[in-house]
């Protein structure tokens, strides 16, 4: 295949038919939630937060957040295939801040506290674009004390499921499953908060992301 014909691909025609799959198959679900109060009250208040999940459950989102009034900012790699995530993204009226969390993070970090201070929400895939598997990465508690916007955890599950092979373990509903969504309680971070402070809250937010993720998988163990 040749770079125009890719670039096509990944332009054109990859990203309609990726919003169509994950739209239609998110249709089909049936949803429960457990902690729903706490997002509702996050619509309800119109504030800005910090959400942040694991990559691997991230499918059902873009259908969620795209019924919903909140309508966040999600930082993309300017890479190739980050290009066809963002016009994915687009379709599904999310904005977009361009950067990456590996290179040049601190301009990214700075475009996205500019997002949260001009009335926006934002979304972080909390273990990274490149893992490892349910590493939190530092970024949600820096923006949370630069910003003094809370981070809210969630995460999902399903009753039947496909597993991807990749470092993500990515999950993907199978239509006419069950979708269990999970939320956390918001976290807050002290605008003086030192480095030793932000290690403990990084830990904290992995631990707990952790949990209500465990949490959200014996929804259906147990069920």
């Amino acid at each position: 295949m040749n770079n125009r014909t890719k670039r096509i691909l990944n332009r054109y025609v990859i990203p309609p038919l990726a919003f169509t799959l994950i739209y239609l198959i998110s249709l089909t679900l049936k949803v429960v939630e457990i902690g729903g109060d706490i997002r509702e009250k996050v619509e309800k208040d119109r504030e800005p937060i910090i959400c942040a999940f694991w990559h691997g459950r991230m499918f059902y989102y873009p259908y969620a957040f795209y019924k919903s009034p909140i309508r966040p900012s999600v930082l993309v790699s300017p890479s190739g295939d980050g290009e066809v995530i963002a016009r994915v993204l687009k379709l599904f009226r999310f904005g977009l801040v361009r950067g990456s969390s590996y290179k040049k993070s601190v301009a990214a970090l700075r475009r996205m506290v500019n997002v949260i201070k001009g009335g926006s929400s934002v979304v972080l895939i909390a273990d990274g674009s490149r893992g490892p598997l349910y590493k939190f990465q530092p970024g949600a508690p820096i923006l949370a004390k630069l910003t003094g916007r809370p981070v809210v955890l969630t995460s999902t599950s399903y009753s039947r499921y496909w597993t991807i092979s990749s470092w993500d373990k990515m999950i993907i509903p199978k239509p006419f499953s069950t979708v269990a969504l999970i939320y956390d309680h918001p976290v807050s971070v002290p605008s003086d908060c030192d480095d030793e402070c932000l290690e403990r809250t990084r830990k904290e937010l992995e631990d707990r992301l952790r949990s209500i993720t465990d949490q959200v998988d014996e929804y259906f163990t147990k069920a």
